[in-house]
């Protein structure tokens, strides 16, 4: 049936004034389910999957994509993404929920945080870390053990990924000229390679060393919690390019 002018392949819609939704905007529909604050405005098939062929092909768009690593920005940024008109991957890391670091104040009903814009979560002059999601608090760990060490680390937290920031990303690199991008995601075909490399060929004379990464590994991640840490990235893995890259 028709959602907001595309295809909906998932189940019947209800309106966001309904309780059971999770909205307190009153226009248009968002469809039912536990998923529904997630997949607002977004292509989903029955499976709970991203779809990218759901949607009617005579239908024109912008996509966008968030990742959160706090509870103030996960406020701004699923109201902004509601009220997009425009569809929106809004993801919501498991890891993150019931954590005391990531609290915050609820900011009001009317508080909401543009798509594009990154936010510098630890200030810093000798290594740039950009990051985003999960990833952002071991990060900001990682750069209080460097600084034990002499290393002052600066820590960019992307918040959306598409589109991503790259002026705030250019602005800190040619500040710094020293750089790890870290995610969570592998490090083949892991969306910080698109980050590196656009850091490599268009602020090539800005680096004093070259651009380090940090990913999971190359594999599915694993159930069993003893597995997923060692798959996953840590702080420990964060630290040591931290200082790699400020020791080059």
């Amino acid at each position: 049936m028709p959602f907001d002018g595309v295809t909906w392949m998932g189940p019947d819609p209800v309106r966001r004034s309904d309780p059971s939704a999770g909205f307190s905007d009153d226009s248009g529909t968002a469809p039912a389910g536990p998923t529904s604050s997630a997949w607002a405005h977004a292509g989903c098939s029955t499976s709970g999957l991203f779809d990218p062929f759901s949607w009617t092909t005579s239908q024109s768009f912008d996509a966008f994509e968030t990742s959160t690593s706090n509870a103030l920005d996960a406020a701004g940024l699923l109201r902004t993404a509601i009220r997009c008109d425009d569809p929106v991957l809004f993801l919501e890391h498991k890891h993150l929920y019931r954590q005391t670091y990531n609290k915050g104040r609820y900011p009001g009903k009317d508080f909401m945080i543009p798509f594009g814009k990154a936010s510098v979560a630890h200030e810093g002059s000798d290594v740039l870390v950009v990051t985003w999601g999960a990833l952002v608090q071991r990060t900001i760990v990682a750069a209080h053990q460097a600084e034990e060490s002499g290393i002052s680390v600066a820590v960019l937290d992307l918040r959306t990924i598409a589109p991503y920031d790259w002026e705030e990303i250019a602005a800190q690199v040619k500040r710094i000229n020293r750089v790890v991008v870290a995610h969570e995601d592998q490090l083949t075909c892991g969306f910080g390679a698109e980050i590196a490399a656009r850091i490599g060929s268009d602020l090539f004379e800005h680096l004093d060393a070259p651009v380090r990464r940090v990913g999971a590994l190359d594999t599915p991640v694993a159930y069993n919690p003893e597995l997923e840490d060692a798959i996953l990235p840590q702080t420990a893995d964060v630290l040591k390019a931290i200082q790699e890259t400020a020791n080059y």
